[in-house]
């Protein structure tokens, strides 16, 4: 799109040239950094502190490296996404060591250095912008949702087609069956209830007549042998009655 062509090199003009600058003159950019590089160096983890240089300058060449690098790209368009990206992941770092205006103690300074902040500020709206710009093109959320209807087509399309034309078909026959054998299950049970009631019905008198007459049989055996144990328990205490006077009548010698 010609929109693209005529703003993506706009948007980097400012990062190729100030890279080439930091390049070739780093001092003073060095200078203006320092305090905030030392207090960030300190911060980090002793072992990426030892991975990153801590002079100032070579920071500053690096820096400017790398928006020169990400800088040409994005004005190409070669990569324009990821040079976005690249030149916001260095122009944060930057506005904070170049232009900390509320650090300023003399008014115009701050200004002037507001006046950058914000400007950069700008700036990385514009690269986030370009970051996520897809140029027309599908998301990589849309596409995500895309393919994962597509695969579910695929693999409902490879299943054996259902029998009877289709799934709700199939779907109806296994109900019908389903009831139907519940049915004959209840129709068998009930059958056999009926049975077991008939059979009940038949065998009660001949199960209460057994009752009856071995009711009499037992009753008649308990009683008979509930008296001779009750006259066993009394001529076993009469014994032990008249034992207990022989001990205590007759004297000790």
């Amino acid at each position: 799109m010609l929109v693209r062509r005529i703003a993506r090199p706009l948007l980097a003009a400012v990062f190729i040239t100030g890279g080439i600058d930091a390049l070739r003159h780093p001092a003073g950019k060095a200078a203006l950094a320092e305090p905030f590089i030392q207090r960030a160096h300190g911060a980090l983890p002793g072992g990426v502190a030892a991975l990153v240089p801590s002079h100032p300058e070579n920071l500053v060449r690096l820096n400017g490296a790398i928006q020169a690098g990400a800088g040409a790209l994005l004005a190409t368009g070669t990569v324009p996404r990821i040079a976005s990206l690249t030149l916001a992941g260095s122009l944060l770092p930057t506005t904070l060591a170049s232009h900390a205006f509320w650090a300023e103690s003399d008014p115009a300074q701050r200004a002037a250095h507001r006046t950058q902040f914000f400007k950069n500020m700008s700036l990385l709206g514009g690269l986030l912008i370009a970051g996520v710009d897809t140029e027309g093109r599908p998301s990589l959320g849309w596409r995500g949702r895309r393919a994962a209807r597509r695969a579910s087509d695929a693999v409902l399309a490879a299943l054996p087609p259902a029998p009877d034309g289709g799934a709700q078909a199939a779907v109806g026959e296994r109900l019908h069956s389903t009831s139907e054998r519940v049915r004959e299950l209840a129709a068998e049970a009930a059958g056999r209830g009926a049975a077991l009631a008939e059979v009940a019905q038949e065998r009660a008198p001949e199960l209460l007549a057994l009752a009856r007459e071995h009711g009499a049989e037992w009753t008649e055996v308990a009683a008979e042998r509930g008296t001779r144990l009750g006259h066993t328990v009394g001529e076993g205490a009469e014994r032990a009655v008249r034992r207990a006077r022989r001990t205590v009548t007759e004297p000790r010698s």
